[in-house]
């Protein structure tokens, strides 16, 4: 075999120490930006999360204040009777809305102060009395249950007046104040000869 035949053998190339030294130092800049990736991302899931609780939280908080004010004007008659401190500002709410406060029926607070039962006619009676409203707030006006019995104490007569028959010209008795309604009331003859007495009662329908 001649000279030029022979195999020539050369040592490889060792790589370049600072190009590993690169190579391994982006490497590991890129494995430490990773958890700094996922942290970010964990806080912008955090913060996603507290503005939809908080979201959540105002509807909610809205929704039941509404439900709470459509139940207040319903019952804005119970309400302003059980709590009247109430009343004037349930009179503001209603205003915008086209509604009106009625007054409260306090049947404790009216007081039959004086009646009298008269005969005009061999039919026909006038009914007089006084009611007076013994609280310190506004009450409506009642209707009246008339009994007319005989001798005997039986029920000739049980007749219910309501506040449009004895020509009520207001809803309501002012508070200390009296009220004096007088009404005819027609019977007949049978039952007009045989009254003995007669009772009263103020309530409300």
């Amino acid at each position: 075999m001649g000279s030029d035949d022979r195999l020539s053998v050369r040592p490889a190339a060792m790589p370049d120490s600072s190009e590993g030294a690169s190579l391994a130092l982006a490497v590991g800049s890129d494995a430490a930006d990773q958890p700094r990736m996922a942290q970010s991302g964990s806080g912008s899931d955090t913060m996603a999360q507290l503005i939809l609780t908080t979201l959540l939280a105002t509807l909610g908080f809205a929704l039941s204040s509404v439900l709470a004010l459509q139940v207040l004007i319903q019952e804005r008659d119970e309400v302003a009777s059980a709590l009247p401190w109430l009343a004037p500002s349930l009179k503001v709410l209603c205003q915008p809305l086209n509604c009106s406060l009625r007054p409260q029926k306090n049947i404790d607070a009216i007081l039959i102060d004086n009646s009298a039962f008269a005969k005009l006619t061999p039919e026909s009676f006038r009914l007089s009395l006084v009611l007076r409203n013994k609280s310190a707030t506004p009450v409506a006006v009642p209707a009246l249950e008339l009994t007319l019995i005989d001798a005997q104490d039986e029920v000739l007569v049980r007749r219910v007046l309501l506040s449009e028959e004895l020509f009520a010209s207001a809803d309501s008795i002012e508070p200390g104040a009296d009220w004096s309604p007088s009404v005819e009331v027609l019977l007949p003859t049978a039952v007009a000869l045989r009254i003995s007495g007669y009772r009263l009662l103020a309530f409300y329908p």
